[in-house]
C-alpha cells in the first residue's frame, strides 16, 4: 500500500486478522521514529524497531508475510527494512489497513499470493 501519516498519527497494515483477539499489525509511527509490530488483542505483545520517517510524506509500505515460518519482511519504498518473526500461531485471516491518533491516508492497497 501507499501510506501518508498525519501529524502525531501512526498507520500500517493488519494481517492475519481473525477477530478482536487474534491479529497482527505492522505500523509506522513517524513522530516517534519507530516501526511497531503488535500481536493478539488480549495479550498484546509489541516489538518496537527504530526507524526514521517523516509525517505528511507518501511511502510505499509492503509486508511479505510467511504463514509457515511466521516471518514478516517489511519493505519501505522498495528497500528492505527488517524481518520480524511473530510468536502467535494464528497465521491466517483477513488483511487491511490500520491507523490511529491523527490518522493516515492510504492508496493502492493490494494483496498478492505466491
Amino acid at each position: 500500500t501507499e501510506i501518508k501519516i498525519n501529524d502525531n498519527g501512526y498507520g500500517g497494515l493488519t494481517i492475519w486478522y481473525q477477530d478482536d483477539n487474534h491479529w497482527v499489525n505492522v505500523l509506522m509511527y513517524p513522530a516517534a521514529s519507530l516501526i511497531r509490530v503488535l500481536e493478539d488483542g488480549d495479550t498484546v505483545m509489541g516489538t518496537t524497531y527504530t526507524y526514521s520517517s517523516s509525517q505528511h510524506t507518501w511511502y510505499d509500505f509492503k509486508v511479505v508475510a510467511d504463514a509457515i515460518t511466521g516471518n514478516l519482511d517489511l519493505y519501505i519504498n522498495d528497500e528492505y527494512v527488517l524481518t520480524h518473526t511473530v510468536s502467535t500461531s494464528v497465521r491466517s485471516g483477513l488483511s487491511g489497513v490500520n491507523n490511529g491518533n491523527a490518522g493516515s491516508y492510504f492508496d493502492n492497497f493490494y494483496l498478492t499470493q505466491n
